[in-house]
């Protein structure tokens, strides 16, 4: 059944589906992606075997219009593409991916994407749905991901701008977490105010790289890079261009250093 609506987002396409699902079972899938034929019967039968598992994911094949680009989507994550309950690498990472889950819609409940995020909103529904429901993992690459220059995935200021709204989020609004991963949020939050705070400094906005900066010592105070940019945006233009130079030299002295030992 194909359902027509007006384009709010991903988040608000797969909500669309939840809704109407008459199965026992949800499945995603993005339209830059492919499920290979055997997807649904493979992950089916994980189900069958471990009922104790809430969602299950893959291994993917990713390759753009030239043709394969990496064999496997989780090797990058080594360790932390693991079993069970991982809500910290979920949050600290973009596993698992989207096109490749399958969840039980009994464990939805009221659990949907968060269609206020242009971007982290799937991350943010399986860490949520993590913290009450294990995660099973299957290794072998069951969907093929299509990359391309139009991925939103690859939109730095926008990516780390939603992790902040959905940590901040995650934080305040009643979610039951434990105090280490209270803890684990915090640090994850204060990055990601870190991260954005580097976009504004790279574009020279000094005045609100600051504000970011600041906002990110307030989850982790022991955060020596964004102490140190918020300390360096009160020198004038001209200063932290002498600066930058002067690392950019420093760096492409060191590369050759290390180029000539090699």
């Amino acid at each position: 059944t194909f359902i027509r609506k007006e384009h709010r987002g991903a988040a608000a396409a797969r909500n669309a589906g939840i809704e109407v699902a008459q199965g026992a079972f949800v499945a995603f899938l993005d339209a830059d992606d492919l499920w290979r034929p055997e997807k649904v019967e493979t992950q089916m039968r994980y189900f069958n075997s471990h009922p104790e598992v809430g969602m299950v994911c893959s291994d993917a094949r990713e390759f753009d219009e030239r043709g394969p680009v990496n064999e496997s989507f989780l090797r990058q994550f080594g360790e932390k593409a693991c079993e069970g309950f991982v809500f910290e690498s979920i949050a600290e990472t973009a596993f698992p991916l989207t096109s490749s889950v399958m969840v039980r819609k009994s464990c939805l409940g009221c659990a949907r994407f968060n269609e206020n995020l242009s971007n982290f909103q799937d991350i943010d529904f399986f860490m949520r749905l993590n913290l009450a429901h294990p995660i099973g993992i299957l290794r072998s690459p069951l969907v093929d991901r299509r990359l391309h220059a139009g991925n939103v995935s690859r939109n730095q200021y926008n990516r780390f701008l939603c992790r902040t709204i959905s940590f901040r989020k995650i934080l305040t609004d009643g979610t039951a977490l434990s105090k280490e991963h209270r803890k684990t949020v915090k640090r994850l939050l204060a990055l990601a105010c870190a991260k954005v705070g580097d976009c504004h400094w790279d574009g020279y906005d000094l005045a609100e790289a600051r504000q970011w900066y600041v906002k990110a010592l307030r989850f982790d105070r022991t955060g020596l890079n964004a102490l140190i940019h918020a300390l360096l945006t009160f020198l004038p233009r001209n200063a932290i261009s002498s600066l930058r130079q002067l690392k950019e030299s420093l760096e492409s002295k060191i590369h050759l250093a290390k180029d000539l030992s090699g």
